[in-house]
């Protein structure tokens, strides 16, 4: 019965990630559906990983394949809260469609992590890459959102509509 609702926990968590991506993208007082670019990183970001444990009969420990495989997940994790940030820099997107999709990457990319939680052998040694892997998702979150912030108080003040630099 765990196994059903661990299943069940997880699709709804993916539900709620989706949701909130399609709300930054779908609400009228945002309209644009370029943020929906972010469902191939959602792709995307588990495949090295995927990649390293199939070819690694052992996982334990670190070596070159696994440090690869992280430092490009790292690097798609990343790039999917980095693109709704450019875009509202760029003004392309408003910022509240911008904080919406990275709020339903934060829940995806959770989604990813317990899935791969859940559907992991335990004599396997994968969870040395669930810790790392773990810890680099928090690590990209906590600098793009403090990005985020930082960018707003510096660049913009009190004016938090306005999108430029100047």
């Amino acid at each position: 019965m765990g196994g059903v609702r661990a299943v069940a926990l997880l699709a709804l968590a993916g539900v709620v990630g989706l949701t909130l991506l399609v709300l930054g993208c779908a609400l009228p007082m945002y309209g644009v559906w370029s943020p929906m670019f972010v469902i191939t990183f959602y792709v995307l970001a588990p495949v090295p990983l995927l990649i390293a444990r199939r070819f690694q009969e052992d996982m334990t420990g670190t070596n070159a394949c696994i440090e690869l495989a992280l430092f490009l997940t790292t690097g798609i994790v990343v790039s999917a809260f980095a693109l709704p940030t450019v875009l509202a820099h760029a003004g392309t997107i408003k910022t509240g469609a911008a904080v919406l999709v990275n709020i339903g990457s934060l829940v995806m990319f959770g989604t990813i992590i317990a899935y791969f939680r859940v559907h992991s052998d335990e004599d396997s040694g994968i969870s040395v890459i669930h810790k790392s892997a773990c810890f680099f998702v928090f690590l990209a979150n906590f600098v793009n959102f403090g990005a985020i912030i930082l960018y707003f108080r510096v660049f913009n003040g009190d004016d938090m509509n306005e999108m430029s630099l100047w």
